[in-house]
């Protein structure tokens, strides 16, 4: 293969990488199988399609100039200067990743590795040698450092409690319970309103944003709200849906043992969207 096209077939590669990942999270969910893709997908705020799409734009552009780049074509400035300064760039965004995957998520994403790996070899090809290959190593050493000595999430309570926003004491209950929900689901707010409202219960709730709980829910396959992970001291158990979390608390308030969930489904909302965008769960 000729060199110089060398760095526009990694381009072009990465950004076929990045859309067969954009298919894949449109039709399964996750861009890549594995517990570790959604925990950190879990960490996403506005979902992972967004970053997905950002990275494909970053390759698309890239493509863009090395291919005038190789054609000498100026474009309202040098196109090397870009490219540099892209490829820097990107490396120090895949050190913020990858650090926080380490130190953060606990939890490595493989189609995330790929991503890392489809930026390095585009940076090797067109940067081979050039003292610029050596500040975008040293951007991404650096930046993954800062990551270990400086953690974003250091100063988030990891304890349950500490991630509470409420506390709801009633009667004597059997059992410590912590309810996690979203804001904008509706069915979320009606566990809420009962455990508010509802005299004679026998509850000891911490109410938990699930924003503040997405890498825990993930871990254990939990992706809906309202989820109740009841604390029974040697045993847990985990109930989602309003109705089946309603009906729980109702009987253990009355000491009987045993309760059951309810056979229909619904009454739970997605645990990362608003309830606006369920699949008729809802």
């Amino acid at each position: 293969m000729n060199r110089r096209a060398s760095p526009l077939v990694a381009s072009l590669a990465g950004m076929a990488y990045v859309g067969l990942g954009m298919v894949m999270l449109l039709a399964r969910g996750v861009p890549c199988t594995g517990a570790g893709c959604k925990v950190v997908q879990s960490y996403a705020s506005h979902g992972e399609l967004p970053v997905m799409a950002l990275g494909l734009v970053f390759f698309a552009v890239l493509t863009a100039f090395i291919y005038m780049d190789m054609k000498e074509i100026q474009f309202i400035t040098r196109p090397r200067l870009v490219i540099k300064a892209l490829l820097v760039s990107a490396l120090g965004v895949e050190g913020y990743l990858v650090g926080f995957q380490v130190f953060v998520a606990h939890a490595v994403c493989l189609f995330c590795m790929g991503m890392l790996a489809m930026v390095a070899i585009t940076a090797v090809a067109y940067t081979f040698g050039k003292p610029v290959m050596y500040v975008g190593t040293a951007v991404f050493f650096a930046v993954i450092a800062m990551m270990f000595l400086v953690r974003p999430y250091a100063g988030v309570p990891t304890s349950l409690d500490g991630i509470a926003d409420n506390h709801i004491v009633k009667g004597s209950p059997p059992s410590r319970c912590y309810l996690f929900y979203s804001r904008s689901c509706e069915h979320c707010e009606k566990v809420i309103d009962y455990c508010e409202s509802t005299p004679g219960l026998n509850i000891d709730l911490y109410t938990c944003p699930v924003s503040m709980a997405r890498g825990l829910l993930a871990s254990l396959g939990i992706d809906r709200v309202p989820a109740l992970l009841v604390d029974n001291g040697g045993t847990k158990e985990i109930i989602t849906g309003d109705r089946a979390i309603i009906s729980y608390l109702e009987l253990s308030s009355l000491n009987l043992g045993t309760w059951k969930i309810p056979g229909m489904r619904g009454g739970s909302c997605p645990g990362a969207r608003p309830c606006g965008e369920d699949n008729g769960q809802g």
